[in-house]
C-alpha cells in the first residue's frame, strides 16, 4: 500500500506544477474529500518517507532542537562512542 501512495504521489508532483493535491476515494468521489495544501518539499518528504516504509527500511524523526548526550547520538547513529 505504502508503494501505491509513494508512486501516486510521485506522479502527481511529477506531472503537476499545482500547490494543493485532493484525496479522494476509490470512487473517485471528491465531494467530502480533504484537500491537502503543502509545499512540494513536503510533498516529496512524504513519498520519499512511503518508500521507504513500501521497504520496510527503519525510519526515525528527530525533532532539530532536541539535545542529545553523545551516548545517544552514538546510539542513534549506531556506532560505538569514543571514551
Amino acid at each position: 500500500m505504502a508503494k501505491v501512495a509513494q508512486r501516486s504521489l510521485m506522479a502527481a508532483l511529477d506531472h503537476s506544477r499545482a500547490q494543493r493535491i485532493a484525496l479522494v476515494d476509490e470512487k473517485g468521489s471528491l465531494t467530502d474529500a480533504p484537500v491537502l495544501e503543502l509545499p512540494p518539499q513536503a510533498s516529496r518528504f512524504f513519498a520519499k518517507m512511503l518508500g521507504m516504509m513500501a521497504q520496510r527500511r527503519p525510519v526515525m524523526l528527530v525533532l532539530q532542537s532536541h539535545e542529545l548526550t553523545t551516548q545517544d547520538a552514538a546510539a542513534l547513529l549506531n556506532v560505538s562512542r569514543l571514551s
